[in-house]
Parts: C-alpha cells; sequence; structure tokens
C-alpha cells in the first residue's frame, strides 16, 4: 500500500506524533496519516499575597529529567515566561499608537507556561499532573489552543 519512504515516515509519525511530522506528510500527500495532534497552554499564576514557593530539591531534579524526556519526545512546543511589562500596539482611525504598559498586575502574573501537544485531553491532564507533582502542591492551569494549524487558518469552502 506505501512504499518504503512513506512506511517509514508514518512509522515514525505514529511513535513521535509530532506536529513537523504531521506537516511532512501533508507535504508528501497521505493526509489520512497526518492527523492533527491537539495543542494546550499550561501555566499558572501567582495571586496578589501568594508568594512563589519553589519546588523542592527533589522535586528540581525529577522536573528536570520530566521536562527533558518532554522535549526530547516533542511533547513540548513552547515554553517560557511573561514578565511584567507588556507593550501595546493600537490602532485607532488609522493611526498607531505604542505604549508601554499598563503592567500587568500581580494576580495576573504568568510566570511559566508550557505549550504541549497530545493526542487527547486525557494524555494532557495525565502530563500536566506529573509535571505538576515535580512542582508540589498548587494550582496549574490548561486550556486547548484552537487554530494551531494551517489547515485552521484556511477559509472555509
Amino acid at each position: 500500500m506505501f512504499d518504503p519512504v512513506h512506511l517509514e515516515i508514518s512509522n515514525i509519525y505514529k511513535k513521535d506524533s509530532g506536529r513537523v511530522l504531521a506537516t511532512l506528510m501533508r507535504l508528501l500527500g497521505d493526509l489520512d496519516l497526518a492527523e492533527e495532534t491537539m495543542q494546550f497552554f499550561v501555566y499558572f499564576t501567582m495571586g496578589e499575597n501568594t508568594p512563589m514557593n519553589p519546588p523542592s530539591p527533589e522535586g528540581m531534579a525529577k522536573m528536570g529529567k520530566f521536562m527533558q524526556k518532554s522535549f526530547e519526545s516533542g511533547k513540548i512546543v513552547a515554553t517560557g515566561k511573561l514578565p511584567k511589562d507588556v507593550t501595546y500596539v493600537t490602532l485607532e482611525k488609522g493611526n498607531f499608537s505604542i505604549s508601554d504598559g499598563p503592567f500587568i498586575e500581580g494576580k495576573e502574573l504568568i510566570p511559566g507556561f508550557t505549550v504541549i501537544s497530545a493526542d487527547s485531553k486525557q494524555e494532557a491532564l495525565e502530563w500536566v499532573q506529573e509535571l505538576r507533582e515535580c512542582m508540589g502542591d498548587g494550582t496549574i492551569k490548561m486550556a486547548q489552543l484552537m487554530g494551531t494549524s494551517a489547515e485552521d487558518m484556511k477559509p472555509p469552502k
């Protein structure tokens, strides 16, 4: 049914299930194998009066291994943090204005986020639970990202 190249790419795709491989499959023209995975925005916020307690040394070591495994497997799409300072770009009646601030309030601050790729919400929840165990007590928020592929951005037919 498949030539050796398609078969090898199919095997790699099934093993790694990454967006890059889905794009490659699309380019090769086999849309049936190029199923999109879901992406989730995983983050935590800091309350105004809630200090952020770092994980224990054991938790840090566990989290380091967990994150390395997640990067290597392609589970993590992006990770980072948002600073307090923001720049606003506004277009009004054809004119742009750019201003720094007002700054993000403490209760809205996102000191850490990760975008992950998962085949299901359940898979994403399991990943988030493992991350939270590394970090210790607290809450992590998770939201599925919509419109994350070029396919999603195509105008309706």
